[in-house]
């Protein structure tokens, strides 16, 4: 949506693409390949074919005497339930409602967690243990045995990122460093060179491990080789962090999976939720409209009020990793043998 709208904006002085040239326009203006763009004409052509075929059928029907034993084929339904696609922001609440109840010093089981999420969020899509149980894993979650319980718990992974982001984060508050929050870094995929120049080819292959490219004992295989790569590899150098450097400027990137910690994710939910509650109408230009009103009204208080939620959920991660680091000792690491499901799901839980 907001590339269309970027697209009819530059317009506004003079056309870039010739009218006549439908497809070019279509895929400048949302983004995607011509390939799609012929795709969905052909989807489009078919839909259009099977609704004058019907609208002939009915004025023949309405003329004709006689009966007929042609009938309109309906589309069979699709069995199951609708399948829950979370937003990363959506997934990050389910996140923080886990570790809000490892900060309390409360063991997070599915009841407990089910019940926070419902009681926090009434509309949260998920409204079952099961489907709960799913996405946990989904999002690297994992359950362990201690001497008590059943209960699930996140990756170490996830453990060392947040542990070295706050560590920082923490030292650049202490300096009174001046700290600006961005989104989305990247650029999408669909806009990354996919071919390069290069130098006339040497017709030279790789190098195997035995022509002494690289040193390394016979005895060891290629997997044992790959593992240690990855056990003792330098960590990633970033191009754009270089450069930051010969500013004085520091790039920190947020932990894995944790947009919740950016206080622009927090602006973009409620401009979202804005515009879904008051879009009455669909149109783009009410719309735009919409989202333009909101930002008019977005002052230096809400703003101050989604940085002053993200040192909350600091503090309460905080206090869930301290607190996993002191039950570590009680945890059983034979998680294989743990039936995820029973004391955790019943047959009964279902979709409401």
């Amino acid at each position: 949506m907001l590339r269309v709208i970027q697209f009819v904006r530059s317009e506004k002085y003079g056309i870039k693409i010739p009218l006549n040239n439908v497809n070019d326009r279509l895929c400048a203006m949302l983004g995607v390949s011509s390939r799609s763009i012929d795709n969905l004409k052909k989807e489009l052509k078919e839909i259009e074919t099977s609704q004058e075929e019907s609208s002939r059928r009915r004025l023949r029907s309405g003329s004709s005497t006689c009966t007929t034993d042609e009938t309109m084929e309906q589309p069979e339904p699709v069995s199951g339930r609708p399948k829950i696609n979370l937003s990363d922001f959506g997934k990050d609440m389910i996140r923080y409602e886990f570790h809000l109840l490892l900060a309390e010093r409360v063991y997070p089981t599915l009841d407990r967690m089910m019940t926070r999420l419902l009681a926090d969020f009434p509309e949260f899509p998920i409204k079952s243990k099961t489907t709960l149980s799913k996405q946990l894993k989904q999002m690297g979650f994992v359950y362990r045995k201690t001497s008590k319980i059943k209960t699930p718990l996140e990756s170490t992974f996830f453990m060392s990122q947040r542990a070295k982001y706050f560590r920082r984060i923490d030292k650049l508050r202490e300096e009174k460093a001046l700290i600006f929050y961005h989104d989305e870094t990247w650029c999408y995929s669909s806009e990354e060179k996919t071919s390069i120049w290069i130098e006339e080819q040497t017709g030279q292959g790789r190098f195997r491990r035995s022509e002494g490219k690289v040193p390394f004992l016979d005895q060891y295989s290629k997997s044992e080789l790959l593992e240690l790569s990855y056990a003792y590899a330098p960590e990633k150098k970033y191009i754009v962090d270089e450069t930051a450097k010969k500013f004085d400027i520091e790039i920190l990137r947020l932990p894995v999976r944790h947009c919740i910690l950016n206080p622009i994710e927090m602006c973009w939910a409620e401009l979202k939720n804005s515009v879904r509650n008051q879009n009455t109408t669909f149109q783009l230009k009410d719309v735009e409209k919409l989202v333009w009103n909101w930002l008019y009204n977005c002052d230096s208080t809400f703003i101050s009020s989604c940085i002053d939620h993200v040192h909350v959920y600091e503090k309460n991660f905080k206090k869930a990793d301290q607190f996993i680091e002191e039950i570590e000792d009680e945890l059983n690491d034979d998680d294989d043998n743990i039936d995820n499901d029973s004391d955790l799901t019943g047959d009964e839980d279902e979709d409401q």
